[in-house]
């Protein structure tokens, strides 16, 4: 069974799916992240790492999805696959078009791939330090590195 989910779609309060998403996640008692990531514009090396950092803390099984599971969670796999010892070249390979991901004829989802590859530049220049959890607690919400967590 999932123990905990990933949204890279950001929190959307209101919105059917999203609403149904964290009702189910709270009634089976799966930890629900949201992550506001735009396939659109470049992520940050930190903001991956903080990704990379809640991946690793995440209890697992993990889901990680955004719309359509090209973009944003490709880069998040790809992220995955690089901290689980994978070269960059076989981690990228999560952003292809066998995953539906397009960065060509000037798609502006090409910001994964440049986030991706400014990630593993950082990575092997410098290592960029592990940031303590910021804890953030109610009775159901904590904020983790960034991400906000439905217990």
């Amino acid at each position: 069974m999932i123990r905990s989910v990933l949204n890279l779609r950001g929190p959307n309060q209101g919105k059917p799916w999203y609403d149904e998403e964290v009702s189910a996640c709270v009634r089976l008692g799966i930890i629900h992240y949201d992550g506001a990531w735009s396939a659109l514009h470049d992520i940050s090396p930190d903001r991956c790492q903080s990704v990379e950092d809640l991946i690793e803390r995440a209890p697992k099984p993990l889901l990680i999805h955004c719309q359509a599971r090209a973009d944003r969670s490709g880069h998040a796999a790809a992220i995955y696959l690089l901290d689980q010892g994978a070269s960059p070249e076989t981690a990228k390979s999560q952003l292809c078009l066998w995953y539906l991901h397009f960065p060509y004829l000037g798609s502006r989802s090409i910001a994964m791939d440049r986030s991706f590859e400014l990630y593993c530049l950082a990575r092997s220049s410098a290592p960029l330090g592990r940031r303590d959890e910021v804890l953030r607690d109610t009775p159901s919400v904590c904020l983790l590195d960034g991400f906000l967590s439905v217990l």
